[in-house]
């Protein structure tokens, strides 16, 4: 059964996406998302992280709904979500994407609306489809603040893959960590984030 599963550390308060195992968004998880984010904003927090549950995904895609009322269910949900983290940003609390498996499609949106995206070595990413999309600000304000126009423009018609390093050089993550000691890194960098702040 899919679900948001959230915990906090040392003022840090991690979001987990657990829809293993590509951790594809639906409704329900949106809704509870936007409601931990809102959430977030009344408690006394140093970092958001967002994170996806398991080794093979961040989050890829979505559960297509059944029918178009669904669909609009599922879209504005999602509007929800893109709110709470505008609301998030507006509060002062920095968030911070951890991506340890694949971010496709409405996945790389969803990491995009974090301040900070950190990969693990050995991740893709693609941006969606135009069809695709789930989050409004993702496509007018943080890809165009993230890639140069012209590689904003290449990767939301191409639909190329890009590997963590790649998106490094694109602008489209800001740090990227070794596979072999991620979990160890990524705790030190977000602690040290939740310290002395984030220079996104």
């Amino acid at each position: 059964m899919s679900s948001v599963r959230t915990r906090v550390r040392n003022d840090i308060l991690w979001i987990i996406l657990d829809n293993v195992p590509h951790n594809a968004l639906n409704t329900a998880m949106l809704l509870r998302l936007a409601e931990i984010l809102r959430s977030a904003q009344q408690q006394t927090l140093n970092l958001v992280v967002l994170t996806g549950m398991g080794e093979e995904a961040f989050c890829s895609g979505f559960d297509l709904p059944v029918d178009s009322m669904e669909l609009q269910k599922l879209h504005q949900a999602a509007r929800s979500v893109d709110e709470a983290f505008q609301q998030l940003a507006q509060q002062g609390i920095p968030s911070v994407a951890l991506i340890k498996g694949h971010a496709y499609g409405p996945g790389s949106e969803l990491a995009a609306l974090c301040d900070t995206l950190i990969a693990r070595e050995d991740v893709t990413l693609r941006l969606p489809a135009e069809n695709a999309r789930l989050f409004p600000s993702a496509t007018s304000q943080r890809f165009p603040s993230l890639l140069k126009p012209e590689i904003f423009e290449r990767l939301a018609k191409s639909g190329e893959t890009l590997s963590a390093h790649a998106a490094l050089e694109a602008g489209l993550v800001h740090q990227v960590l070794p596979a072999a000691r991620f979990l160890q890194e990524s705790e030190e960098l977000l602690v040290m984030l939740s310290i002395v702040g984030l220079t996104a």
